[in-house]
């Protein structure tokens, strides 16, 4: 029995060698599988471009370590990451995964970042000749227009400021006209501060009836004309806020109809139904379109005196400074939608403090986000 003992031990300390030894693998390892999705994969410079890894896996085990390489010089690890490209270029941005025996596989994808140019319409009118005043619906449109020309990525000279007696429809158009010799890459921003109201619907195109004004000073502009003109430029990002009654409007001293008229069919509904754009070549995009109002179809938006602004406009100018990426991504870029995830719970709570209510809405018909600016 003691002869048996001896002569199996040394085979039994064999075999435990073979595991223990560094490097030393009983079974084959296959190598991890490199997987990403970028968000969105083209656009205007600057471009905030998100990068989710998540789908990466490893057949036999685990991914450990994912590697960023955007192209640019910069680089990251982790599972997901959000890159701007700050200049325009074509960049490939490279995935490196590894498992645990540090087998790695790459994957690849191109970001294209095009050259474009911000043009921003910026409308305020508080003294009206043919309806009721209001008190701060003019300078709400010049301190948001200081604010917009002060940050990254804005030229004072791509912007037209429209106040009160300035602010005729025909203005309006003649500026939109204007813009017909831009580009598909270029980023249009329209704000609007002032009256509105709704009229009865005379094409039957609307599911409650009405159709949304916006009250310039000399005529009123309809939901319909509106969507036209926007359909024809040729930009496909457009970040579009109206500080307007019944779509985000001030008070409501125009007669408007109040809640419980049916289907929420209002100003956003009616900029969602712009057509895809005519393409002239096969791979062009419809509008990336993100609008926000002030407020619901059936309320009106407020005025506070003690903030010498409406609601809605003092808190864009708040997430305009840095606050809306600071509770958001933080990626140094302020978008649309940021701007909307600060300001809705904003002025909600403005709102509460004076007891009234005012819910903002959003439009969000754009792939990623639509980035309008750099943080200050």
């Amino acid at each position: 029995m003691k002869q048996r003992v001896l002569r199996l031990f040394p085979a039994v300390a064999l075999c435990g060698a073979l595991v223990l030894l560094p490097g030393c693998f009983l079974l084959p390892n296959d190598p991890p599988v490199a997987s990403f999705t970028a968000t969105p994969s083209e656009g205007t410079a600057p471009l905030s471009v998100a990068f989710d890894a998540s789908g990466s896996y490893d057949p036999d085990g685990l991914v450990t370590s994912y590697r960023w390489s955007f192209g640019d010089g910069t680089s990251e690890s982790g599972m997901v990451a959000t890159h701007i490209f700050a200049q325009p270029g074509t960049y490939t941005v490279q995935l490196t995964v590894e498992d645990r025996r540090q087998a790695s596989s790459t994957a690849t994808a191109t970001i294209v970042a095009r050259a474009g140019t911000n043009y921003a319409i910026i409308i305020g009118i508080a003294a009206y000749a043919r309806i009721s005043q209001l008190d701060y619906t003019d300078d709400d449109a010049e301190s948001v227009a200081q604010r917009i020309a002060s940050l990254p990525g804005w030229d004072p000279d791509n912007m037209a400021l429209l106040l009160n007696s300035q602010a005729t429809s025909a203005n309006f158009t003649r500026l939109l006209d204007a813009l017909q010799g831009g580009t598909e890459d270029d980023v249009l921003f329209i704000f609007y501060s002032g009256h509105g109201n709704r009229v009865e619907d005379t094409n039957g195109d609307e599911a409650d009836g009405y159709d949304e004004v916006l009250c310039f000073y000399d005529v009123d502009l309809r939901d319909d004309t509106f969507a036209l003109l926007l359909e024809r430029l040729p930009m496909r990002r457009m970040a579009i806020m109206i500080d307007a009654c019944y779509s985000g409007g001030q008070l409501n001293t125009l007669g408007a109809r109040s809640s419980g008229m049916g289907a929420e069919d209002g100003f956003l509904e009616d900029l969602a139904r712009i057509p895809t754009a005519r393409p002239q070549d096969l791979d062009q995009l419809g509008k990336a379109l993100v609008a926000l109002s002030a407020s619901r179809f059936d309320e009106v938006s407020w005025e506070f005196a003690s903030l010498g602004h409406g609601l809605f406009a003092y808190a864009l100018l708040e997430a305009l400074d840095g606050r809306a990426d600071a509770a958001g991504d933080r990626d140094g870029m302020t978008s649309a939608e940021e701007c909307f995830a600060y300001i809705g719970p904003r002025v909600r709570l403005l709102a509460m403090t004076g007891a009234v209510a005012q819910n903002p809405q959003m439009l969000d018909l754009c792939p990623g986000e639509l980035e309008l600016a750099g943080v200050p």
